[in-house]
């Protein structure tokens, strides 16, 4: 039985594919990449976001360079105070959980309703 690729069933990828990926073409896939606007914090921490299984090499991808490249930094929302580690690329910084991969325009840089990062 073949399964049809479809938006919800990534296409196969080793991690060879992962780790061919360089920060040029890692850059050009984010730009290529459809992002959903995270409508639910807007407000208090504005951010685009794509699902693991839109884009699984993207997703990977982005998951090594934040892990090997990437720098920790305090994300501060309310009294909540948590270390992230961010990925640049860009105009954007890049962090992911286990399904989720977000971005954010790097402040100085007027993203949606002309907000200016985080400031």
């Amino acid at each position: 039985m073949v399964l049809e690729q479809t938006e919800l069933t990534p296409a196969p990828v080793t991690p060879e594919d992962i780790a061919a990926v360089t920060h040029e073409q890692l850059e050009e896939m984010c730009n290529q990449q459809k992002w959903k606007w995270a409508k639910t914090y807007a407000k208090f921490a504005p951010h685009e976001y794509f699902l693991k299984p839109m884009n699984y090499l993207l997703f990977k991808a982005l998951k090594r360079f934040v892990a090997e490249e990437g720098v920790e930094e305090e994300f501060r929302i309310y009294s909540t105070v948590k270390m992230y580690k961010y990925y640049y690329v860009g105009d954007y910084k890049y962090w992911g959980y286990d399904l989720v991969m977000n971005r954010t325009r790097v402040a100085g840089y007027e993203g949606r309703d002309g907000w200016d990062g985080y400031k």
